[in-house]
């Protein structure tokens, strides 16, 4: 009888700690046809900013909206910011208590450049024009208190450009504008400094990785330059943000004979000891190759294998963005997808997602031009956009998560695979939080979330769907937008998620039928 209470009890609790979904807030509004679609703005645990074009011309000024809510979804305040007709939206920052919105005429920064500083508090809205007089293609744009940091590149040199908005003054930060390198990241740490990340190159192949922390008056306090080794090409950089004491740098690498890359690469920043680059195939990892076929992925394991005895490289590869470093108590988890291109286009700068022109090179997650701005083409994440024949050229097969661990090396890996994803560009899919010795993961699919929860000692995990909540028992779905809906991680377990519907309300006489779009709570328990 005691045997088959614990029997009953594990059973109870077991079935008390898997995950569970809810969605206890929904933002909703009408849409018109001619709407132009928002750009959504995490605010964190401060609420969501959603911004976009409007067709309101006034005397030589152009108007877009912003709504922002706070984090129950409730409106606070629904404006409109008037800005030069000439200008494009081209970026965006959140820090605590405060949103910055980027505007710009032309592609240098020479051009005018319009920053909108948005108060969270008060609401308040200060336009800053900024002329730096340099031939700057931008490709990064973050702040740094009261100082806004530039990175691109003059005459194909990279180079960071501080503007200092107390004093309205721009300074080239030194010790750049170097020929054959390229910048590969620029991230404000949590300390109010900010770490730049350039890759060295000779003859198709990088040569050493240049890392560089500076304080905020733009003074280096750290560099770290680390060799990367015959025949390797770095082809993107991620660092952490010093949320922990340690900083880790993190990408993908290939050979200058691949235009794909052949794994991941990772390293702890250590100015002070030679460092050694650990460089990891993606048939050594244990499940980035899931989203295959058993036999096929058994396949490319083996031979990866048998080619590190021989010491020699197994030349599988593949497309790989990187989105996001989260850094817990027991070191990194790494978030990225792996992609293909569905077209007939043989451009080269279509099928090579890390292209020779430098201010291409794919952004970082948290870099504002990465994939939030589908009206300025400059600052799209490949640049190849208008080469496309049809709606879906990019499919997105898997995402991939990569845990390390303290001394910098990749402990373990998890993957989802993903059905049927295709997109009109490179996209996030997937997103991901970490809690205690879990991962979350979750991912739309039409008017369904799905949750993948991973116990990282287990090497187990759980799944389970939910249909997207609507506002009012009566309502029905009669269509969604699948081209518009994506998800995104809040602040620790929370979402958020958003699209366009058309809803159908069975218990009105008039008007039953709307158009709208709308945002979804969704937190994990």
């Amino acid at each position: 009888m005691k045997k088959i209470l614990l029997i009953l009890t594990f059973v109870v609790l077991h079935q008390q700690v898997r995950a569970q979904l809810s969605q206890p807030q929904r933002f909703e509004m009408k849409q018109k046809y001619n709407d132009d679609v928002f750009t959504i703005i995490s605010l964190e645990e401060e609420g969501i900013a959603l911004f976009r074009e409007t067709k309101e011309y006034k005397e030589g000024k152009h108007s877009w909206q912003l709504i922002l809510l706070d984090s129950a979804l409730q409106q606070r305040v629904d404006t409109v910011i008037n800005i030069n007709r000439n200008y494009n939206f081209t970026g965006h920052e959140y820090v605590a208590g405060k949103l910055n919105l980027l505007f710009q005429e032309g592609e240098m920064a020479k051009d005018k450049i319009t920053l909108c500083t948005v108060n969270l508090q008060n609401f308040e809205l200060i336009l800053i024009d900024i002329k730096t007089e340099l031939d700057l293609r931008l490709t990064h744009f973050s702040s740094l208190q009261n100082n806004v940091l530039f990175g691109g590149y003059i005459n194909n040199e990279p180079a960071i450009v501080e503007f200092d908005i107390d004093k309205a003054k721009v300074k080239v930060v030194p010790g750049f504008l170097q020929k054959n390198t390229e910048l590969l990241d620029l991230r404000v740490n949590e300390n109010e400094t900010f770490n730049v990340v350039l890759s060295e190159k000779a003859a198709g192949e990088s040569k050493n990785i240049i890392f560089r922390t500076f304080d905020q008056q733009s003074k280096l306090l750290l560099e770290d330059i680390i060799p990367v080794g015959e025949g390797i090409r770095i082809m993107n950089a991620m660092t952490s943000q010093l949320k922990r004491e340690d900083l880790l740098l993190v990408g993908t690498w290939g050979t200058r004979s691949t235009e794909r890359a052949l794994g991941f690469y990772s390293v702890l920043i250590n100015p002070f000891e030679e460092q050694k680059i650990n460089f990891t195939q993606f048939g050594s990892l244990q499940h980035y190759l899931d989203y295959l076929k058993p036999r096929r992925a058994q396949k490319i394991k083996n031979k990866t294998a048998a080619g590190i005895e021989k010491n020699k490289r197994y030349d599988y590869n593949n497309n790989v963005m990187l989105y996001k470093v989260l850094e817990h108590e027991n070191g990194f988890a790494i978030l990225g997808e792996t992609y293909s291109s569905i077209t007939s286009n043989t451009s080269p700068y279509y099928n090579n997602p890390y292209n020779s022109r430098n201010w291409n090179n794919p952004y970082p997650y948290n870099n504002p031009y990465f994939f939030n701005y589908p009206y300025s083409r400059l600052y799209r994440p490949m640049g190849y956009n208008d080469n496309l024949n049809n709606e879906d050229q990019i499919k997105t097969y898997a995402s991939s998560i990569l845990l390390i661990d303290e001394k910098g090396v990749i402990a373990n890996d998890q993957s989802v695979k993903l059905e049927d994803v295709k997109l009109s560009s490179i996209q996030q899919v997937t997103d991901l939080s970490v809690r205690k010795n879990e991962l979350i993961i979750l991912y739309r699919k039409k008017s369904e979330i799905f949750l993948k929860r991973i116990f990282i000692i287990e090497d187990e995990a759980e799944e389970l769907s939910e249909k997207i909540k609507l506002k009012d028992p009566f309502d029905e779905l009669r269509d969604e937008n699948e081209k518009n809906t994506e998800i995104r991680q809040w602040y620790g377990s929370t979402f958020y998620t958003w699209g366009y519907q058309t809803i159908r309300n069975i218990n009105l006489a008039e008007d039953k039928t709307r158009e709208v779009f709308y945002i979804n709570k969704v937190v994990v328990h």
